[in-house]
């Protein structure tokens, strides 16, 4: 717990590569997250390589901020992938950062789910928000409640299946919603 957290070209996490669960990461700032990449990607990432199940991430604070940055709860095996919870008052995504509950190519886990509280989301410059499966595992679900949200400059909110998996399911609560250049929402199958 903290008044502000500031990462760039740096990442928190929490890994497991064998047969027990990763720990929970928990992160609350009073005033602000913000993660800055300029070289190799900042990042909050909770995943598992192995059959234990990944871990959770929750962050509370009022400003979220990610430019150019990941917040990830994946699997690669067998073991399950985190879930995320986001509260915040305001949270915006920038060029190409990225929020995905995902299980990779070649694995039999099911990924986590995505919950989002806010005021404010804002996703600019090819950012996106997204639950998909690669393998034979389910996808994700994302919800999100927003006062309002925008999407801009092909940036998306999207849940996918590209393997056996099905996909998840995408709930959005909000009172305004605005896509422009190019940006989507969308739930598709390959």
């Amino acid at each position: 717990e903290t008044g502000s957290l500031s990462l760039t070209n740096s990442i928190v996490g929490a890994s497991t590569y064998g047969a027990g669960n990763a720990g929970e990461v928990q992160i609350k700032a009073t005033n602000s997250i913000t993660l800055v990449s300029d070289s190799e990607k900042s990042g909050l990432i909770v995943d598992t390589n192995s059959s234990g199940d990944a871990g959770s991430l929750f962050i509370d604070t009022s400003h979220l901020s990610i430019t150019n940055s990941v917040i990830q709860a994946s699997t690669h095996g067998p073991g399950k992938g985190g879930n995320v919870q986001i509260k915040a008052n305001s949270i915006a995504f920038s060029d190409g950062s990225e929020l995905n509950v995902l299980a990779f190519s070649g694995s039999s886990g099911d990924a986590g789910s995505l919950a989002i509280d806010t005021g404010s989301l804002s996703l600019t410059n090819s950012s996106f928000i997204s639950a998909g499966t690669e393998g034979s595992g389910e996808g994700g679900d994302i919800q999100i409640q927003a006062n309002d949200i925008t999407l801009e400059d092909e940036s998306s909110l999207d849940v996918s299946t590209i393997g056996s998996g099905d996909a998840g399911s995408l709930f959005i609560e909000t009172g305004s919603l605005s896509l422009t250049n190019n940006a989507f929402i969308a739930s598709f199958t390959q």
